[in-house]
């Protein structure tokens, strides 16, 4: 198990803000050169009118966690809200009407996974158990929670950082309840 904290974390300007690149993997990978298989990030979207990147061969998660978003593609729209995770293709052409902060999983070359919102009740605990070749994440978005092995503590705006066949035990901490992103992926 590892905890990222935000210091950890590799922020660049896009045209409609400022993205944290939260995970890469491979470590050793470049988004900028699209030589990856998984990337996590959250970005905060300043502009009220921006559009996303266009990533052909890339499928992306996305779940806004402050603000909402009006996701505008050629034949439909989503009001994407907190909480609510949005699957879609990187060479779809998306225009964002909206502000707040977003968290992305970005998945290519045979790496799959997914995305899913979790809510802690105060002294609730949540067992994750990765299978063999997945690996997770749970990103904190608010609260606070206790992470084991270890006993370390997550706050909002970390993330814990599973291996492959790695369990789990998240617990919320204090009288918050705790909100939270659960990522898992496997690479090939």
């Amino acid at each position: 198990m590892k905890i990222l904290k935000e210091d950890d974390y590799r922020a660049t300007r896009w045209d409609g803000g400022i993205t944290r690149e939260i995970y890469l993997y491979p470590e050793t990978g470049s988004y900028q050169k699209r030589e990856f298989q998984v990337r996590i990030s959250s970005a905060v979207i300043e502009k009220e009118e921006s559009d996303f990147t266009y990533l052909p061969g890339v499928s992306r998660y996305l779940m806004m966690q402050k603000g909402t978003a009006v996701l505008s593609m050629p034949n439909s729209e989503k009001l994407l809200k907190p909480g609510e995770v949005f699957s879609f293709e990187g060479d779809v052409p998306i225009h964002c009407s909206g502000k707040g902060t977003d968290l992305n999983l970005m998945l290519k070359d045979g790496a799959e996974g997914e995305m899913r919102f979790c809510i802690l009740e105060p002294g609730e605990v949540l067992l994750l158990c990765s299978e063999t070749k997945h690996f997770m994440a749970a990103y904190l978005i608010g609260g606070e929670a206790i992470a084991l092995p270890g006993s370390e503590t997550v706050r909002a705006g970390e993330t814990v950082l599973a291996d492959v066949n790695e369990k789990l035990e998240i617990t919320c901490r204090g009288t918050s309840p705790v909100r939270m992103a659960v990522i898992t992926w496997s690479v090939k």
